[in-house]
């Protein structure tokens, strides 16, 4: 079963490997369709190969960018519909005098971002028109 694709050339006996997440200007795909190892080296293929237990290592999730699954191809039924939504960034206003956060700070902090990625998650279901069709 594979479990990565390579996101950098080898040099010698080592290479750069994505396990799980994006790798952008990976090539050229079909948005939204399953990657499979394919019979040719080090290429890919949206046809699901012969074997029985031909399990997908990427979803390009556009025409140029990868969404690789790793061992989780194993566990996802496809075809998948996945929704990602990006949150705008947090920041930390650290006075040039402190150093580090106080640790009540960071509670805060973390208990802030928790209840903004819930509210986020909460949209998004209620925007869903149903579990099983998306």
């Amino acid at each position: 079963m594979p479990i990565g694709i390579t996101v950098s050339a080898p040099t010698g006996s080592t290479a750069g490997v994505r396990f799980v997440g994006l790798i952008t200007g990976a090539g050229s795909f079909t948005a939204g369709a399953a990657q499979y190892v394919s019979t040719t080296a080090g290429a890919l293929t949206e046809t699901p190969p012969a074997s029985p237990n031909a399990t997908p290592i990427a979803i390009a999730i556009n025409t140029t960018d990868l969404l690789v699954l790793g061992p989780l191809g194993t566990l996802v039924p496809l075809p998948a519909k996945f929704k990602l939504r990006v949150l705008p960034p947090v920041t930390f206003d650290v006075p040039p005098s402190q150093h580090r956060y106080s640790r009540t700070r960071i509670m805060d902090g973390s208990q802030e971002i928790q209840g903004k990625i819930q509210e986020a998650l909460y949209e998004m279901a209620a925007e869903r028109r149903n579990w099983w069709g998306g």
